[in-house]
């Protein structure tokens, strides 16, 4: 069994100590702990709320030369935003720009959701164009955030051009992606552009799992391959229930 597996276990058991221990002895047996070793312990302090104990391994990694990865950064990215310390989030940010470490897909889809749920747009802003960048694809689930964003600030010009330059870079669009634009233009009482959105969804062929609960209206029809698709009276249905 590897050490970090028993790691993972003293973590899990709540024996942090334990945890440590065995991390000290992978150095005196010249088997140097890798940044997996510490981001196992660096969560089991944040599942036991010991925020300050995450930090000081964090930097005793650091200090030891470990190079932390993105899910290091993204674990404590994620406490910091979920216990409201943004100014923290925002130092760690910076200091990732500082040391040129790379931040992953994950890092990236976060930072959006949470600064656009603090209202700071610009800065979300800056950081979907630095992901788009530095060339990553994301899912889109990660699109559909920033539709939302752009749809409630009223810019749903920007969020329709986003959606073709989604398409036109590879990526499908799905349903969750439409519910959220036509959401935004019955909002503004642009039904009918709401409609002709709809009608694209329905020639493009995407699906839902979820069909009638997420489109309302009558039973789906099937398709070819036998999944449910949405009919038009779902999509009457969806554009009358957001204007």
């Amino acid at each position: 069994m590897s050490y970090n597996a028993v790691i993972d276990g003293c973590c899990k058991a709540g024996r942090m100590q334990e945890g440590l221990e065995y991390l000290e002895k992978m150095g005196e047996r010249n088997l140097s702990p890798n940044a997996a070793s510490y981001a196992i312990l660096m969560s089991g302090y944040i599942e036991l709320g010991e925020l300050q104990e995450a930090e000081r391994l964090f930097g005793s990694m650091v200090a030891k030369g470990c190079v932390p990865d993105a899910v290091m950064y993204n674990t404590l990215l994620n406490k910091y935003f979920r216990e409201g310390m943004i100014a923290d989030a925002e130092r760690l940010l910076d200091e990732m720009v500082v040391e040129r470490r790379d931040p992953d897909v994950d890092t990236y889809a976060m930072l959006i959701d949470e600064f656009s749920k603090l209202g700071k747009l610009e800065g979300a802003l800056k950081i979907f164009g630095r992901m788009m960048e530095v060339g990553f694809k994301p899912e889109v689930g990660v699109y559909n955030k920033w539709f939302g964003v752009l749809c409630k600030e009223g810019k749903l010009d920007e969020a329709q051009k986003l959606v073709q330059a989604m398409v036109d870079g590879g990526q499908k669009a799905d349903v969750a992606t439409y519910d959220v634009l036509i959401e935004g233009f019955g909002n503004e009482g642009r039904a009918e552009e709401a409609k002709s959105l709809f009608l694209e969804f329905l020639q493009k062929g995407c699906l839902t799992e979820e069909p009638e609960a997420r489109l309302g209206g009558k039973p789906q029809e099937p398709n070819v391959a036998g999944e449910a698709k949405p009919t038009m009276e779902a999509a009457e249905a969806k554009v009358q229930a957001a204007v």
